[in-house]
């Protein structure tokens, strides 16, 4: 029974990447990430005042986000699974690059990136190898997107240690040769989420506003001298019978993700949805730190507690860049030059 367990919990920790990530540097994948340490020299869409409330704040650089005519997110982090009274560290690393303000004309390229870092019994018994990317295109009403998956068994796990502790685990091509699957045709990003679960074209897939946050757990703006920022907290409201549910539709794409594996779980809940804000005085977000959990019951009896822990990074002028391949704005439009109808 508790090798079919694993078996279980293998789907759900595939599931949940999906939801959350996109990208990374093409060689490796670590939890290194780089920020921006100076405001960004761009026109805003909104304006930011310090009398905002954090909703507010956070409103605004959303708006900024969407309404840029160039932005890249870049996201590193760890999930880490609790079951049986054992724990699985499944690194993540994730960027996307986008040119075109999201409610126009645009193109945007997305790569989602994971891996296991093979420890103990647990370590050895599950092995988890993602490397997905995703071409996004918007002309007028007309949507093309373009989705390839690595043939995982070309790809290495590796990890690196500090006494004891493993602190990164990253993807290598076995032999330095690239292998992906066929790549695949959506015409609508509709039904692109609905099989993948996952839409690029969003910062993340919570529904965060004034109605959907807890006032109990914000912590309101306050300006980070040294750094030049501002900085603050909200929580989702992750109670499923509150009209202001804050995952609503994120627990259905990933519970439809799960059950597309063969998972039901008996029970499934969110404890806590928590953004660690930090946004420049023109209303650029800088960095968005998110802790994410939930708890799920499979097969009646396998309680499974889930947590990541993310730091997204945000770039808004092409020379703010970090000289990495993971950046090279070439990748926009890379995917849809390998398919073949």
């Amino acid at each position: 029974m508790k090798k079919i367990a694993m078996i279980a919990v293998v789907c759900v920790i595939a599931a949940v990447t999906a939801f959350s990530f996109s990208a990374c540097n093409p060689d490796e994948l670590s939890l290194s990430n780089e920020v921006v340490t100076q405001q960004p020299n761009v026109t805003p869409t909104a304006t930011l005042d310090d009398s905002m409330s954090a909703i507010e704040m956070l409103e605004v650089g959303m708006e900024n986000y969407y309404g840029s005519d160039f932005a890249v997110a870049r996201t590193t982090g760890a999930l880490v699974t609790d079951v049986l009274s054992m724990k699985l560290t499944q690194f993540v690393k994730s960027v996307t690059l986008r040119e075109g303000a999201a409610d126009e004309d645009n193109k945007l390229f997305y790569q989602n990136m994971s891996g296991t870092a093979p420890s103990g019994l647990l370590g050895s018994a599950i092995v988890i190898k993602i490397w997905e990317e995703t071409d996004y295109e918007k002309t007028g009403n007309t949507e093309d997107i373009y989705f390839r998956g690595a043939d995982t068994d070309k790809l290495n796990i590796d990890k690196h240690e500090e006494n004891g502790v493993i602190t990164d685990a990253w993807l290598e091509w076995q032999d330095g040769v690239v292998s992906f699957m066929p790549t695949e045709q959506y015409n609508d990003l509709t039904t692109y989420v609905k099989e993948k679960a996952s839409d690029p074209t969003k910062m993340w897939m919570y529904d965060i506003n004034e109605n959907t946050i807890l006032s109990d757990k914000t912590v309101a703006p306050t300006y980070n001298e040294e750094g030049g920022y501002y900085e603050f907290s909200v929580s989702g409201n992750v109670d499923a019978n509150s009209p202001n549910y804050s995952v609503e539709e994120y627990e259905k794409q990933m519970l439809y993700m799960l059950q597309s594996q063969g998972q039901k779980p008996s029970k499934f809940y969110f404890t806590e949805i928590t953004l660690d804000v930090q946004i420049w005085p023109n209303g650029f977000l800088r960095q968005v730190e998110v802790t994410e959990s939930y708890m799920m019951v499979l097969m009646g009896f396998v309680n499974s507690e889930v947590t990541l822990e993310s730091t997204k990074a945000f770039f808004f002028e092409e020379d703010s860049l970090p000289e990495d391949e993971a950046f090279d704005l070439d990748q926009i439009g890379s995917v849809k030059a390998t398919y073949s109808a």
